[in-house]
Order: structure tokens, then sequence, then C-alpha cells
């Protein structure tokens, strides 16, 4: 299973399918993450092939984002068909 992982941040393989995964790509604007290519997710399109993972994970980086529309236009873009999406964000009683 070949994994991406958008706004990866320190954590690149902090997710429960990291050991069965044959290949996670980290992305993350940050130089002091585990990423593995430095992009800005708000810049279109992403430096990544089309149909080329089998799960997209964004976790507590989505709202972060200017266009959501358009983030989800390059996860389906770049998401293999049959490939999960799991986006996670905090829940709106918890954020500071």
């Amino acid at each position: 299973m070949r994994v991406l992982n958008l706004g990866c941040g320190r954590r690149k393989d902090d997710f429960p399918e990291a050991r069965a995964a044959s290949g996670i790509v980290g992305v993350d604007i940050s130089p002091r993450s585990q990423a593995d290519i430095l992009h800005d997710l708000n810049r279109f399109p992403y430096p990544l092939d089309s149909d080329s993972f089998d799960l997209v994970i964004m976790q507590d980086v989505i709202e972060h984002l200017d266009d959501v529309l358009g983030v989800m236009g390059e996860v389906y873009r770049v998401a293999r068909p049959g490939a999960i999406i799991r986006i996670r964000t905090p829940h709106s009683r918890r954020a500071a």
C-alpha cells in the first residue's frame, strides 16, 4: 500500500496503517518536518504523479488551508481508483 501524508509535520508515519505501507510519502511546508517533499499545500498542482496512492491522510491540516475544494481536487487526482482518503480535523469544542 502506497501512502501519502499531506501536512505530515514531524510524524510522517503516525497512523495505524504505517506498518503495512510499502511506501510513505510525506509532504509539508516546514523544513523541520519529516517531509520527503517540501511544498505549500495552498499551491496547485502538487508535485506528485496522478493515480499514485492507495491511502491519502490529512491529520489536522485541512482547516489551515485556503482552498479546500482545490485541495480535494488534488487529493482526488493523486489517489488511485478505490483509494481511501482519511481527513481528521480537531473537534470545534476542543479547538483553542
